[in-house]
């Protein structure tokens, strides 16, 4: 990989990450209303999709010694979860460490990491716009984003004990919300960590071993502090 090609990736991971950080920022924000969602989606679903597009390029340039056109993704981030999976398989990820095994079990079945892509993956395409598009009686020929955002708290809800105690407590809804809020913020820590730990534990070549203070922020993430 020549200098220009790989200061142009380096530039590209590096806003992935700080996309990413301000996203989940912006999550501590959130205050249980559908619209507040959307400054911290718009920054998910540019950093997510910026840095799995990364990978697939360090990844076909090694094997193929030459970059993939990534453009035909579009904003499909449900289609590009899909690519690095295939990738890890590709690179027989799950025989290196125990890590691995539990990222590609992450990626491939956890369920709420599937709803937040779908959501990301359509607010990316369209559903960014998806007030303009009611008002305006455009068609909508997407899902709508506000009812998949419920369904996610819901989700959310459903698996902590803590969040179904506090929901309807008399007096405690703020406390409600910023649970569910750090809830959030641990999946998307752990999403980042896992597509991060590619760059050190996968087989991504020597160029994207470099990537490691770009990325620092979410590779040495410890489970605690997710």
């Amino acid at each position: 990989m020549d200098a220009e090609d790989f200061i142009s990736l380096e530039n590209a991971v590096t806003i992935s990450i700080k996309h990413i950080c301000y996203g989940i920022e912006e999550i501590k924000k959130l205050d249980g209303s559908p619209a507040s969602y959307h400054v911290a989606f718009s920054f998910l679903a540019s950093g997510f999709e910026r840095l799995m597009k990364s990978i697939i390029c360090f990844w076909e340039f090694k094997e193929k010694g030459c970059f993939p056109n990534v453009k035909r993704y579009g904003h499909n981030l449900k289609a590009l979860k899909q690519k690095i999976i295939e990738i890890c398989y590709k690179m027989d990820y799950k025989d290196k460490c125990v890590a691995c095994v539990e990222d590609l079990d992450f990626f491939e079945h956890d369920d709420l990491l599937d709803k937040i892509i779908e959501l990301l993956s359509i607010f990316g395409q369209k559903a960014r716009y998806y007030d303009f598009d009611k008002i305006s009686g455009n068609k909508i020929d997407y899902s709508n984003p506000y009812e998949i955002i419920e369904e996610i708290e819901n989700e959310v809800v459903s698996k902590n004990s803590q969040l179904r105690e506090l929901q309807f407590a008399e007096g405690r809804h703020n406390e409600f919300i910023e649970e569910l809020n750090n809830e959030l913020r641990k999946l998307f820590n752990r999403f980042a960590r896992a597509l991060c730990r590619l760059f050190t534990l996968g087989d991504l070549g020597e160029d994207a071993t470099r990537m490691t203070g770009r990325i620092s922020s979410f590779l040495f993430l410890t489970d605690a502090e997710l």
